[in-house]
């Protein structure tokens, strides 16, 4: 993956025409963690942890600790809600320490490690490991993207209320095209790939024979980008 290519993508949106050194780095701690994990290559699933950490770090892109420190909750002051996605309950933070090698039991602070963060956002969502449904079926990135994309819904891995689950879609397409256009062999430069990409007319899969599918699938995503971005 072309790096330079992809956050000069996500500078333009979801970020606001620019990128703090803070927000890159804490994106590249999760794009590291992504390369480390060769057995995964679905791109949905990288966008949907990309789109998520926008949302939960409140645009940071850094590990942050839940406002109120859990103060009011169940879960208690102790093993509030920290990291990229907000890791709570003491047996939770038992369970992912067990997996990334940490005591986070005895030092619950080391959920804001953004090596520590990436590892158990990528085991929670990937494995569904926060959250099933009433069948005991858990909450997984590929109960979401697999044949078809339900980039709605795919926020029930995280919080079941479906809470700000449009505009989390919304950011997280953004990204799968950032992350398209920055995996693809680069013959020519973004900025004309983007404007060809742009022309092609309109027309259904079928009218594609001559193109295989991961060209149909980035006009796809240039034609949602293009609608996102420009009828917000």
């Amino acid at each position: 993956m072309k790096q330079e290519i992809f956050f000069n993508n996500v500078r333009q949106f979801p970020f606001p025409n620019r990128l703090t050194d803070s927000q890159v780095k804490g994106m590249e701690y999760i794009l590291n963690e992504w390369e480390k994990r060769t057995e995964l290559t679905e791109l949905r699933w990288l966008a949907y942890m990309l789109g998520t950490t926008f949302h939960e770090t409140a645009f940071t892109m850094q590990p942050i600790p839940e406002g109120g420190r859990g103060r009011g909750m169940r879960y208690g002051t102790t093993y509030y809600g920290r990291g990229y996605v907000q890791l709570t309950w003491k047996e939770n933070y038992q369970k992912m320490g067990d997996l990334v090698g940490a005591n986070m039991v005895s030092n619950p602070e080391l959920a804001l490690q953004p090596d520590l963060a990436a590892q158990v956002m990528f085991h929670g969502m990937t494995k569904g490991m926060f959250r099933a449904d009433k069948q005991g079926r858990a909450y997984t990135l590929a109960r979401y993207f697999g044949e078809e994309s339900d980039w709605y819904n795919a926020r029930n891995i995280i919080n079941g209320g479906l809470d700000c689950a449009a505009k989390i879609s919304e950011y997280s397409r953004a990204f799968w095209y950032a992350l398209i256009s920055a995996s693809r062999p680069q013959t020519e430069s973004p900025r004309a790939l983007e404007q060809r990409r742009l022309q092609i007319p309109d027309m259904a899969a079928q009218q594609c024979d001559d193109m295989d599918m991961t060209e149909i699938e980035l006009l796809a995503v240039f034609r949602e980008f293009n609608y996102m971005y420009h009828e917000r």
